[in-house]
């Protein structure tokens, strides 16, 4: 789907080309509308209000997961057991 300009509730996510199809698809996954415009760029459709807050967080986890250096995931992961 091509568009000409941003839709009002849009995020643009940044990532390698080579990423760019993971990414989407993991954020269709999520149930988050993506569209790719000409030049290439993907932009993730968010929802006002609090579904929009959840899913920019959502987004958040989503480019870490791609973009995260290893030490990063790793302080991540044992944070997560230490507070369970």
């Amino acid at each position: 789907m091509e568009f000409t300009k941003a839709p009002e509730c849009a995020q643009l996510v940044s990532v390698h080309p080579w990423e760019r199809t993971m990414v989407q698809q993991r954020l269709e996954d999520l149930g988050i509308r993506t569209q790719v415009s000409a030049q290439g760029q993907l932009l993730a459709l968010i929802e006002p209000g609090e579904a929009g807050v959840q899913q920019a967080r959502q987004i958040q986890s989503v480019l870490f997961r791609f973009r995260g250096r290893r030490g990063d995931m790793i302080d991540w992961l044992e944070s997560c057991w230490v507070c369970c």
